[in-house]
């Protein structure tokens, strides 16, 4: 391929990105006066992000029929949002589970997106509270998915577009004024949450959108446990039960009180460290298991799973430092380091990852490539 050839390629993921972040822009700023056109734009968004990480691995995978020289002249086809989600999970041989999730989620997104082009969608004039909170919370999930899926893409797409972070800020900035609509969802359920924790249910407050409204029910393993939160639907809310080894009192603790290291026992006022939390919980991993969230060495338990409704999974993996929790670790192509966390080690044979410099870096270092 060309030197043109390649401009073009590297134009067109220009275009798309800027398009994409516009549409979100549109999407979140009209949400209240033009809800048909921001149901429309919002996925319109989600389904170019998806086109432009696939076609930053290669411009072919988003094209109906592949051909340089229509994608030249600008004359292409590209594949449906259906078979967006089947390339993506094809391309990058998605297994784990909040990547699917994701995936599912952005697929209802682009479902209203239809009903609102062709046909008529019952949220579509978004009249009562009801409605808006519906179209509102599904949007924030997504969201909260995608800004994920978005820094995580940052050392690939980035170099595309100037101010990317910025304009993740600003989108998340946007957003969160749909968080009206879950103070009105809230109050409407309030009465009936608080009659549940006169009853004995262990209700926190949720990590997403800082509602009271999580009951902590499901045991994920021994020490983990999670619950959904009523307001917004956010599915990953979690807090560790743990014995203290002072006075054997049980208490739980969240996760802002293990990355402040702030774990003092109720009872005993003892404050515990992580060795402490480290001795008391039951690991069934003989290797050092790196969390690359939180950028942390060997901070990462492994458990058995209790949770029946993810029984395909044998273990869980928590971080006893930033409370990440993942159904599987995985292993950096180049040095092999075990590590969870929310970024991706596609492509770490090359780039490396938080812990090794890679192979690319490794052979710039040595001159092998003839720059140094």
């Amino acid at each position: 391929m060309n030197n043109k050839e390649n401009k073009i390629i590297k134009q067109h993921l220009e275009y798309m990105l800027i398009s994409a972040f516009d549409f979100l822009e549109f999407s979140a700023e009209n949400f209240e006066n033009k809800p048909k056109y921001s149901i429309i734009h919002y996925a319109s968004a989600i389904e170019l992000f998806l086109k432009s990480r696939l076609y930053e691995e290669h411009w072919s995978l988003i094209m109906d029929k592949p051909n340089i020289q229509h994608l030249k002249q600008n004359n292409f086809h590209t594949i449906g949002f259906s078979n967006l989600i089947e390339q993506y999970k094809n391309v990058f041989n998605v297994n784990d589970k909040e990547v699917k999730n994701a995936l599912q989620c952005f697929h209802s997104i682009a479902q209203d997106r239809n009903q609102a082009v062709h046909f008529y969608h019952k949220n579509i004039e978004l009249n009562s509270d009801d409605e808006k909170i519906t179209i509102a919370t599904k949007q924030l999930r997504a969201w909260n998915y995608l800004k994920l899926f978005l820094q995580n893409w940052e050392p690939v797409l980035g170099k595309y577009i100037k101010d990317y972070t910025d304009k993740i800020v600003l989108c998340d900035n946007l957003l969160q004024s749909h968080s009206k609509y879950l103070e009105i969802k809230y109050n409407s359920i309030k009465d009936t949450i608080n009659d549940k924790i006169k009853n004995g249910a262990n209700y926190v407050k949720c990590e997403n959108c800082g509602y009271k409204a999580v009951n902590l029910k499901q045991k994920e393993s021994i020490n983990l446990y999670s619950g959904v939160c009523e307001v917004c639907n956010f599915d990953k809310n979690y807090a560790l039960k743990i014995k203290c080894p002072y006075d054997n009192t049980e208490f739980t603790i969240f996760k802002n009180d293990l990355i402040n290291e702030n774990i003092i026992c109720p009872n005993c006022h003892n404050k515990l460290g992580y060795e402490d939390l480290f001795n008391i919980s039951d690991n069934l991993s003989d290797e050092k298991i790196n969390c690359n969230s939180c950028l942390s060495d060997d901070c990462v338990i492994k458990q058995k799973n209790l949770n029946t409704y993810k029984k395909y999974y044998d273990s869980v993996y928590i971080c006893l430092k930033c409370l990440e929790v993942t159904n599987s670790e995985n292993y950096c192509q180049y040095c092999n380091q075990s590590q969870i966390g929310n970024k991706s080690l596609d492509n770490s044979y090359f780039m490396g990852c938080d812990w090794c410099e890679g192979l690319l870096l490794r052979d710039l270092q040595t001159g092998e490539y003839g720059i140094m």
